[in-house]
């Protein structure tokens, strides 16, 4: 096989996400190629007696179908010939845009871990781009032509919301990751305070300054711990 491939999908706690950044893996770009969905309620809901309008099972073997039936043709060698779809002038013009507005974000970002992520939405993108016009012509609401603005769009608000849940993913493993003086520095904080009175506690508890303002502007970037009210000013989350 030249081309091989394979999309994992699985569940996996809160409680052992640390276990994904044990060793090399948090370093050499393994944590940074997994897409996270994590919805905001995570509470136990009752079960719904709405029954579907309509076939789901049928209808999604329909899609299914439409795809994996699509004609191709091979090389002299057997290997699939690809067939290219290229993005409409106003697509691929927002797809430039978003790309710039991406890269100036990622070069603002203090954290590496989360630097490394927007890295790597740059090619997300460009999948989900292809990904939702395929999906949209097997459902009867686009051709497959080219890819369109639409597409792009969708595939935008897609990197937004893997985003923000890479941001909430990190906080976790971050969090877990404490140590004892973190964890005692925190709890000593009072619920907003300045960067001197920080670093005060700080000091009292052995960390060097400098030390504990690495650690609150990555918090800070991650979502965690702290959040930054105004210049200078802080408050605990």
């Amino acid at each position: 096989m030249s081309r091989p491939f394979i999309s994992v999908v699985g569940t996996i706690q809160n409680g052992i996400l640390n276990e994904l950044a044990q060793g090399s893996r948090s370093s050499n770009g393994f944590i940074d190629r997994l897409l996270f969905v994590m919805p905001n309620n995570q509470d136990k809901q009752p079960w719904s007696d709405k029954e579907p309008t309509f076939d789901i099972e049928a209808a999604w073997a329909d899609i299914i179908g439409r795809l994996v039936e699509l004609p191709y043709e091979t090389d002299t060698d057997g290997n699939i010939i690809a067939n290219i779809l290229h993005f409409a002038q106003d697509a691929k013009a927002r797809l430039y845009e978003w790309q710039r507005q991406n890269t100036e974000e990622c070069n603002r970002e203090e954290c590496d871990a989360l630097k490394g992520v927007y890295n790597k939405f740059d090619f997300h993108a460009i999948r989900f781009c292809l990904i939702l016009q395929m999906a949209r012509w097997a459902c009867g609401e686009a051709d497959r032509t080219e890819i369109d603005l639409l597409s792009v769009e969708n595939a935008i608000s897609l990197v937004d919301y893997f985003k923000s849940t890479a941001k909430k993913v990190h906080g976790i493993i971050s969090e877990m990751s404490l140590t004892e003086q973190q964890r005692d520095i925190i709890a000593a904080l009072p619920d907003c305070f300045t960067t001197e009175e920080g670093i005060a506690v700080a000091k009292e508890n052995g960390m060097p300054g400098r030390t504990f303002q690495d650690f609150l502007k990555r918090s800070v970037s991650l979502g965690t711990y702290f959040q930054r009210e105004k210049h200078g000013h802080y408050s605990k989350l």
